[in-house]
This record gives structure tokens, sequence and C-alpha cells, in this order.
């Protein structure tokens, strides 16, 4: 019987990550509904393993292709303590023959470099944004002595950065700026690097749009005249939750057969921020729904919000909730702070 292809895929992000059903698991069963051949190894990097339970009925639904394995893991502090986890993926290795292997991110990245066997046939590094600059943006308001923390800690990331990046055979960006970020700040070599398109959501075929937002639009009580801006994310600081409010404000001053879906996990957040905005009850609702809903409620919308504070964070991502949007044909609304949408709204006839 011919030996069946082994894919090993690595995350360190861990399976809570908002992204991980989406981003992770949605690709990789596509690359299985394309591969009937393959075996995939999905591996996580936990600081809290999930229960027994959820991980069987995982690897259940999943059947015998796809494989998740849970390997502890303690918070990054310094390439000491992703010396156990290495062990232990390197360990698993060891029992295939022969596979590729996809890590995710440079914490991924470092583990998979390290423990890879001379039956490894390939290995790719996903670099999906800007650890060390993400670090920066996110305690870019620490006051001294706690900056100074904050910037040995940056400078730490971007150290390891450097050490897998350079060392990478084969990287794969989301955005042609990030692309051009990691060789300008890296010297690397632009032919190691691809960009990755298959992970991008399939489009939903117009009946079915049709349909979904005909259901929604009569379960959320929606006129089929109104015009519906969507804001699908969270309510923190980056994602710009309170100018995306103001500026449905100003649109449903313009024009008030207008309303706002918000579909967020921080609903308690957004009730407060819609209070002070005075808006009318009827003019917005907000819903927590899960992945597999999402792209339902997005076909009840006619323009998709997504504002983003100015920062090279931000410049050379490819936000998931513009995917979201791009897979059900919706228009962007945005503040020109991601390169990415703007090249998007140049091609657009």
């Amino acid at each position: 019987m011919k030996q069946l292809h082994n894919l090993v895929y690595i995350i360190y992000d861990g399976i809570d990550n908002p992204v991980f059903e989406g981003q992770v698991v949605a690709p990789l069963l596509k690359k299985i509904a394309n591969n009937p051949g393959i075996t995939i190894h999905l591996i996580s990097l936990e600081t809290t393993p999930p229960c027994i339970k959820w991980l069987n009925n995982f690897n259940a639904a999943h059947g015998k292709n796809l494989s998740l394995h849970i390997i502890p893991r303690t918070r990054y502090t310094g390439l000491w303590n992703l010396y156990a986890p290495l062990q232990k993926v390197k360990t698993f290795l060891k029992t295939l023959d022969t596979y590729t292997v996809i890590a995710r991110g440079p914490l991924a990245g470092y583990i998979a470099q390290k423990s890879v066997t001379e039956s490894c046939l390939d290995l790719t590094i996903q670099v999906r944004g800007l650890l060390a600059e993400e670090y920066r943006f996110a305690h870019r308001s620490a006051v001294f002595p706690f900056s100074l923390v904050h910037a040995l800690r940056k400078h730490q990331y971007h150290t390891l950065e450097k050490k897998v990046f350079t060392r990478a055979c084969h990287l794969e960006t989301v955005t042609q700026a990030l692309k051009t970020y990691l060789c300008t700040t890296y010297a690397l070599n632009p032919d190691v690097i691809t960009i990755a398109y298959d992970d991008i959501p399939t489009l939903i075929e117009p009946q079915k749009k049709d349909l979904y937002r005909a259901r929604l639009r009569t379960y959320l009580g929606i006129k089929e005249t109104t015009y519906v801006y969507v804001y699908n994310g969270s309510a923190k600081p980056w994602q710009c939750p309170h100018q995306t409010v103001d500026l449905f404000c100003t649109e449903y001053a313009k024009n008030q057969n207008t309303y706002l879906l918000i579909l967020t996990r921080d609903v308690a957040d957004f009730k407060k921020i819609l209070i002070h905005s005075e808006l009318p009850l009827q003019t917005y609702s907000i819903h927590s729904v899960t992945h597999t809903s999402i792209s339902e409620y997005l076909c009840a919308a006619d323009e998709g919000l997504l504002l983003r504070e100015h920062d090279i964070v931000n410049w050379v991502s490819r936000p998931t909730k513009f995917l979201e949007y791009l897979a059900v044909g919706l228009p962007v609304r945005h503040n020109n702070t991601i390169h990415l949408l703007i090249e998007h709204k140049k091609s657009r006839p």
C-alpha cells in the first residue's frame, strides 16, 4: 500500500485564538479535500491544554486525515523555555517516515527548525504578522520603568524573528507589504518568500447569499430597503470600536434609513459604547455568533466597516475580517491604514 503523505502543522498561539477555526482548521480541511491521500498532524503548543473530551471530540469530528496533538508549554520568556516542547515535537517527528512541516509564526518556526529530522522533505514558516512590532504596539502606552522592560522584550522578539527568518528556506507571508517589510528589515532574499492565497475563503454563491440575506433580515427585523453597515470584530482599542460607531453616527445623520449590525464577542463593551452614542435602539443590534454563522450574518449587510490605527502592524496586515467581508462580496469602508485594502480598492472596477 502506498504510504500516505504526512503534513505536520505547528501552531504556538493555541486553539483559543479567534483565528483557529477560520485560519488554521479551515485551510487544513481544504488541503484534505484537494489531496485525499494526505494525513495532517496539527500540533498545538498550549499553556492550558484542553480537556480530553474536547480533544477527542475534535479528532472524531475531523476523521483520520486530521488529528490534533497537544504539547504543553510555558509562557515564552526566552529560548530556554522552548527546549521542553521542542524535544516533544522532535520525538513525534521521529515516528514519521517522511513528512513536510508548516509552522505558523516565528516561535513555532524556531521549534520546527530545531526539531526536524532528515526525513523532513520541506519546511515552510508562515509569517502572519510582526511579533516584535505587535508586542511594541500592544504596550506603547507604558511609562517608565515598565516602558524599558517592554523595550527589552520587543528586542528579544526581534532577535528571535531575525534568527528564524534568516535561516528559513521558505517563508510564506499574507501581503506584499509584509514581504517588502521582511526583505527590508531582515535583508532577506525575496525569492524565498511567497504570498499565501490558499487560505482565503471561497466566495459564497449569489443564490445562497440572497437566501441568507432574506432570512437574516427577516430574523433581525431589517427592511430590504435599509442600508446595513456591519462591523465584525472585537472592542480592542486598536480595532477602533469608538471610531467605528462614530462613523456610523455620521452616516445615520445623513440617512436615517441605515442600520449598524455588530458581530462581536465583546457584547458588553459595545453596549456601553452605543449607549453613549445616543443612537436610537432600533438602529443597531449586537450579536455574538459562532464562526460558522458569521458568513450568514454578513450577507444581511451592504457594506463592511474596517478601521485601524496608523501603525506598521496594521499597514502590513491581512485582517481576517477583511477576508470574511470579501467572501460575501461586501465593499469595505476603511481609513487607509492597511496597504492591502488600498490596493484592493484600486483593483475594483
